[in-house]
């Protein structure tokens, strides 16, 4: 389960310091349906939701920074 969330939610938020030092950039997240429904186990599922989460925070966050 580790590798899951360590791929999915972990990366996206350790790679947030370096988006925002840079000029433009995006951020893009993939998620699938598995994080609202059961869908390939519990660990797929939670790894999805942490990023469908993640991105919501980080899109807030970001917002006052154009």
């Amino acid at each position: 389960m580790q590798d899951i969330l360590d791929v999915g939610a972990r990366s996206s938020y350790f790679a947030a310091p370096l988006l925002l030092k840079s000029a433009a950039g995006l951020v893009v997240n993939t998620s699938s349906a598995g994080g609202r429904c059961y869908m390939h186990g519990p660990a797929y599922g939670a790894g999805k939701a942490a990023v469908d989460k993640m991105a919501h925070d980080m899109a807030v966050g970001f917002r006052p920074l154009g």
